[in-house]
């Protein structure tokens, strides 16, 4: 019988192994009691001499032996103790994948990425330092990470393009099936696609800025302290804040961990309390039931009104025709049968002058006969009884005690709304006691989840308690609301809160976690959004997080200007600080990401002169507006394109705003453009034009509705405003032929979609890289020194530019590098075509991969780059009863060094780094936390962010007129 073993054998050796150290350990322990005491019959033996003698009896033994071997005993368990606990601090860096390493490259393969090497390219690519003794680091290139098989720095040079592809497995995979919350309801995960809206921690909608499915991966159920549950993956980011208040200089400090973490670290304190907490959302702002046939947000989303089990689509009314706190009394103390509509209440003197302004005009609250608690909500004889008319268009007429809920038209409407049906329902059905509790009962399982609804949506927190009678179940719901919610109008009930709420420890409702459990596997999904904190709400309004990548570094050590494009204002806010030190800073921000008022504008027709021109502004127009996977239409595409250039030239000939070219793209029989084209003499794009003009009217509507669409974001008069000429004098246009000569930093915000400014921003960087380009060629050399690093990240959702693949073979030469991240290559495909986006992977010096993605070709593609190594194979032949030997033999096969499964689960703080000339590196992640400016990007983010309320953490491993933008003031 023969086994096959890997390279550590069949265990014989290691069994031998443990043998001997036993035996010196023990040897050890006999010895140094011993010595120590100078015992009886010892004369300086040695360690197993001694060992012996004590065995025969020729030393004796002592009391201060004993003693002294306790204390061993004790300082072994201390010492074991320790290296436990050091071990788990390092995370368990030791893993599978980091033994890899040593059989990636090596120093010598990588002098190129080295110190030295790239300051030997500094002194070659940059004139003014070829003269300089020392180069400093952030001269000579942009640090991408340590090698992790040796710890060297690896930097690209200034001539060095790079594509980082970091898949969001760094924080936000969530089963597929989990609901997110929208300004319209509930929606499955699965269901979101990039440009939709979602809610944010601060209760207001934000947008979806990638969807991206992670396959099958591990599952967690996260429980929490009000039954809440949430299933996730093991790096999924949540951001909490430790009970217990470790941080003196800022003790309620958020930290953002990932659920291995919080796993290692324990959910409980020594007392057995919960350790962590959770941010609350704010009160939401809900945007109403969509009227049916109407769409949610481009493209189609699957809009709910329910969470959980309840999910459904809801082609239910959009108008409240009954009052709100009327609809709450009369779902807690009424009686909704088909012929009447009745109320039963003790509190009549109280509550009827509450309800009486509310009532529809001729329905008057009578006494029953015969009863002192009923009272018949009617009308006159003859007339429509309007009250009960609106209750049957809400679908509650008829409901008994236990079919009762929440129509979803006032679940989803306004805070004073729901705040006003909330105060109905607990003045009928609620309570509070002298301690402040509020409590709430229902014999309706939907109306004890839509009671958790409203009060959740209004930032509060139930706990829900069901309990089984004798007809049907009752649910007690416990209540925790913050203190600006007045849940309340009788006197009696109000009086109370407002004298016991103020008085509780917090005023604000905490959510704890209690449990995490795993939970086998399940089908995950991500999604990144657009809020600066990076949260989003799902089920059970649980807040959990987004997350962002490696430009920071980038951005803050460049010696030169610096262009970032981002959809979030987070990036601007930890850069600007140290960049205003190298010079003036300008912030493109038309959808108000970063909350500064405009101080710029920028004409996107002054550079126009030809054709060829307002061809490459058209580009960035018509890539913006395409959905991802779309296909270009053979005829309209091309024609509408190149209609939107001839526009967009006769508005810059004729010296007008770039507004005017989308207004004659609505009016096809305008021959405005047409005149100007050929007084500035254009005059074949003026017959283009012309003969677009002349063509049928369908096939005219089309190229014209092609063009119009491409120009659609123009319509917002917000983002206009950064494109056509101001008419307040502090706001000073930008001029990226100025910008190029400096050391300032440009930011180009926005979140993507139709009809956003991404034309803008894409439209924009080309400006600036074309002004680069030009100062390079004047310049020593035929570079730009020093250079203009541009970070496009989330490039694929905001920066379009589809001539990004050909610059890519000749920028770096010129002294403008670029970095461009995205999620996923597939991301990337879709913008760029399958073709295109092969051309800019294999024109990239430095191509990093920060793991996360699950698309299988892409990681089978890295994984044969990274190549293959030899394994030793040992086989062992077994004789069964035979007295001989077991017999060995070795072999040696080849095996991938990291497969696809490696590739996709990459933790956190490593990635693999493919440069030209060497073979892949794994390396260690550099984040800012640890770099030389960690303690000026928090300044930075203290300074600029208006919320600083999540404070970053590392998870284990990883105005100058001649720059053309002025200094804003500090905020």
């Amino acid at each position: 019988m023969s086994t096959e073993r890997g390279p550590r054998g069949n265990g014989q050796g290691l069994l031998i192994g443990a043998a001997a150290v036993l035996v010196l350990v023990v040897a050890a322990g006999m010895w140094a009691p011993v010595a120590l005491t100078d015992a009886p019959g010892y004369t300086g033996q040695g360690l197993f001499d001694t060992a012996f003698a004590v065995a025969r009896g020729q030393i004796r033994w002592t009391l201060g032996c004993t003693i002294a071997a306790a204390a061993e005993l004790l300082l072994l368990v201390l010492l074991a103790v320790g290296v436990g606990w050091v071990w788990k601090r390092r995370g368990h860096r030791g893993s599978r994948v980091d033994a890899k390493a040593r059989h990636m490259a090596g120093r010598q393969e990588l002098e190129h990425l080295s110190p030295r090497g790239v300051q030997a390219s500094a002194a070659r690519l940059r004139p003014s330092l070829a003269d300089a003794k020392t180069i400093a680091p952030d001269d000579a290139g942009v640090l991408i990470g340590h090698q992790l098989a040796g710890g060297m720095p690896l930097r690209q040079s200034w001539e060095d393009m790079a594509v980082d592809i970091w898949g969001p497995r760094t924080g936000k995979a969530l089963a597929a099936w989990t609901p997110v919350l929208t300004p319209h309801g509930w929606t499955p995960i699965k269901e979101l696609a990039r440009g939709c809206r979602v809610i944010g921690s601060d209760g207001r909608p934000t947008t979806v800025t990638g969807v991206y499915p992670q396959g099958v991966r591990p599952a967690y159920r996260m429980h929490f302290s009000d039954g809440a549950s949430v299933l996730c993956d093991p790096d999924h980011l949540w951001t909490v804040r430790p009970k217990r208040r470790v941080d003196k200089k800022n003790p309620e400090a958020w930290r953002t961990w990932t659920t291995h973490q919080l796993l290692a670290n324990g959910l409980h304190r020594a007392s057995g309390g919960a350790r962590y907490y959770l941010p609350v959302v704010a009160p939401v702002a809900f945007e109403g039931v969509l009227p049916e046939g109407r769409l949610p947000d481009p493209p189609v989303l699957v809009n709910v009104a329910r969470r959980g089990p309840q999910i459904r689509p809801v082609p239910t009314p959009t108008s409240r025709p009954v009052a709100p706190y009327l609809l709450g009394v009369l779902l807690g103390d009424g009686g909704l049968s088909a012929g009447q509509v009745r109320l039963s209440t003790a509190e009549a003197l109280d509550l009827l002058p509450l309800l009486q302004p509310l009532l529809p005009v001729d329905v008057t609250a009578k006494p029953v006969k015969g009863s002192r608690y009923h009272w018949a909500l009617t009308a006159p004889r003859g007339v429509r009884n309007q009250l009960m008319a609106g209750l049957r268009e809400l679908g509650v007429m008829s409901c008994r005690s236990t079919t009762k809920f929440v129509p979803p038209a006032y679940l989803l409407a306004d805070v004073a709304t729901r705040t006003a049906v909330l105060q109905g329902l607990l003045d009928t059905d609620g309570s509070i006691d002298r301690a402040g509790v509020v409590d709430y009962s229902t014999s309706s399982p939907q109306l004890a989840d839509d009671v958790r609804f409203l009060v959740q949506s209004l930032g509060g927190l139930v706990t829900t308690r069901r309990r089984e009678t004798t007809h049907a179940p009752s649910y007690r719901l416990h209540l925790r609301l913050p203190l600006a919610v007045q849940p309340f109008r009788l006197p009696r009930k109000q009086q109370r809160w407002s004298d016991v709420a103020p008085q509780r420890r917090s005023h604000q409702p905490v959510r704890t976690i209690t449990a995490i459990e795993p939970e086998g596997e399940a089908e995950m999904v991500c999604i990144s959004v657009a809020a600066s904190d990076g949260l989003f709400v799902v089920d059970d309004f649980v807040v959990t997080h987004n997350t962002t990548a490696r430009a920071i570094p980038a951005i803050v050590a460049s010696p030169g200007p610096v262009l970032v494009t981002s959809v979030k204002g987070d990036i601007v806010d930890a850069t600007r600080g140290p960049r205003e030190a190298r010079g003036p800073v300008a912030v493109f921000d038309p959808q108000g990401l970063w909350s500064e008022p405009q101080r710029m504008w920028v004409n996107l027709l002054r550079p126009i002169l030809t054709i060829t021109d307002a061809r490459r502004l058209a580009e960035h127009f018509a890539a913006a507006e395409r959905a991802p996977g779309v296909q270009r239409d053979a005829f309209f595409d091309p024609k509408g394109e190149d209609l939107t250039a001839s526009l967009l030239l006769a508005a810059a000939a004729g010296g007008l705003p770039i507004t005017d070219a989308y207004k004659w793209a609505t009016n096809p029989r305008d021959d405005t453009p047409v005149r100007l084209l050929r007084q500035h003499g254009h005059e074949l794009a003026a017959y283009a034009v012309e003969g677009v003009i002349n063509l049928p009217d369908k096939t005219r509507g089309g190229i014209y509705g092609g063009a119009e669409l491409a120009l659609s974001c123009l319509t917002e008069p917000a983002v206009a405003a950064w494109v056509t000429p101001p008419t307040a004098p502090s706001i000073v246009e930008f001029d990226p032929a100025a910008f190029v000569t400096g050391a300032g930093a440009l930011y180009l915000l926005s979140q993507g979609g139709p009809g956003s400014p991404a034309p803008l921003v894409a439209a924009l960087t080309d400006a600036v890289l074309r002004a680069g380009e030009a100062r390079a060629r004047t310049s020593r050399g035929r570079r730009l020194d020093p250079p203009l690093l541009s970070v496009l990240d989330e490039a694929a959702n905001i920066c379009r530019m589809r001539q990004l693949p050909a610059l890519y073979s000749f920028y770096g030469s010129m002294g403008l590098p670029i970095i461009t991240i995205l999620q996923s290559y597939a991301q990337g495909v879709d913008v760029w075509g399958r073709e295109g986006m092969r051309k800019l992977w294999s024109a990239a010096n430095v191509r990093t991969y920060g793991g996360g993605v699950a698309d299988p070709d892409f990681l089978e593609e890295l994984s044969k780059l990274i190549g293959e190594h030899d394994v030793t194979v040992r086989s062992t032949t077994h004789n069964g009863m035979s007295l001989s030997a077991d017999s060995v033999s070795r072999s040696t096969r080849r095996e991938r060094i990291l497969d696809v499964a490696a590739l996709h689960a990459l933790r956190r703080g490593r990635m693999i780094v493919y440069s030209s000339g060497a073979r892949p590196v794994l390396a260690r992640t550099a984040p800012w936390q640890h770099g030389p400016y960690a303690a000026a990007i928090r300044a930075s983010i203290e300074r600029f962010d208006p919320d600083h309320k999540v404070e970053w953490t590392l998870t284990p491993g990883p105005g100058d007129p001649g720059n053309g933008i002025t200094d804003s003031p500090p905020r």
